[in-house]
């Protein structure tokens, strides 16, 4: 007969939600420890900017997640004269973005590498039309290139 764990569904984890309180998997032991063997359907999603403007690297966002990423999330950002993050083309701010994609290389990464444009929220960036295109060339070259 099987368990109740054997009929559970992936569960994935957002660190960058709460990231002025917590970073990555130091905050995620508690619960998949908790949830014993289930801990094994519990998996996150790397957003490269949050963890970034948190102070934490790729290598540390890598080590102590790498397992558990079901999909990469990217987009890249510069900070302001005012302490402020603005989001910005990819390649043209500051987010390592390619040491992201060097490591779920090295990896052997197998999900999804998504692009995340907040226009709705930051209406004085570019148009999805100009951002989304950009963002899928330099991806692919960085990716064909070897990240």
């Amino acid at each position: 007969m099987p368990s109740a764990t054997d009929k559970l569904l992936p569960c994935v984890f957002r660190p960058d939600y709460w990231n002025s309180i917590l970073q990555s998997e130091p905050y995620m032991q508690p619960f998949t420890h908790r949830m014993g063997h289930a801990s094994d359907l519990v998996g996150a999603v790397w957003d490269s900017h949050h963890p970034h403007r948190m102070g934490e690297t790729p290598a540390e966002v890598y080590a102590n997640l790498g397992p558990r990423i079901l999909l990469a999330q990217v987009k890249d950002a510069r900070l302001t004269e005012d302490g402020d993050w603005r989001l910005v083309l990819l390649g043209a701010g500051e987010v390592p973005v390619r040491d992201m994609l060097r490591l779920l290389a090295a990896g052997s990464y197998p999900h999804w590498i998504s692009v995340e444009w907040e226009k709705r929220w930051h209406p004085e960036i570019e148009d999805p039309e100009v951002a989304l295109p950009q963002h899928l060339d330099l991806l692919t070259a960085w990716l064909e290139s070897g990240p």
